[in-house]
């Protein structure tokens, strides 16, 4: 069996290991090392240290892949605007949203309201019939403006809960890797 000189990444100890030998232990230091090979250089590096190198680029994997799976969550959170424009879900803005629409049907409905029944108060019978379904359309901005709120609304609210489950998740990641 053939030896081959190499020194103990830790100590700088010279040990004599076996060539086909790819792990040994350092008989001074007591170092887990590993015999590295390359042309004509040989030399130990720690076990150790690679432990902690897998354990680091693990842990940067999992939060890679983490914020890979969230940025693809997230956007399945986003609502266009008017312009086609992308944004997130806000309570406050699904409300105030639900708000304008309402009003704007309650307002609506009450200017159809009205001219309706005061044209048909002045003898146009025919006009009031036709217009009759005007305040209808009210109505029905009044029901749109508080469906859409509340589809808005509770998108937000479920925005809201996978991001902090995201943030959970990424916490106990960098919490994980400090412990090492």
């Amino acid at each position: 069996m053939a030896l081959e000189s190499v020194a103990c990444n830790n100590c700088g100890a010279p040990l004599q290991v076996p060539e086909e030998a790819n792990y040994v232990t350092c008989v001074h230091c007591s170092t887990q090392l590993s015999v590295k090979r390359t042309g004509n250089a040989r030399f130990t590096e720690a076990i150790d240290d690679l432990r902690e190198q897998v354990e680091k680029l693990t842990r940067q994997n999992e939060l890679e892949a983490l914020d890979r799976e969230w940025a693809l969550e997230r956007e399945s959170f986003m609502v266009s605007g008017k312009h086609g424009r992308r944004r997130l879900p806000t309570k406050t803005g699904s409300l105030i949203g639900g708000i304008v629409i309402t009003v704007f049907g309650l307002f609506w409905t009450s200017m159809a309201a009205g001219i309706t029944g005061t044209a048909s108060n002045f003898g146009g019978g025919g006009i009031g019939g036709a217009f009759a379904c005007f305040p209808l359309f009210g109505l029905l901005f009044v029901a749109a403006g508080i469906a859409i709120s509340i589809y808005a609304y509770r998108k937000a609210h479920d925005y809201e809960q996978a991001h902090r489950r995201y943030q959970q998740r990424r916490r106990e990641i960098l919490e994980k890797r400090e412990a090492d």
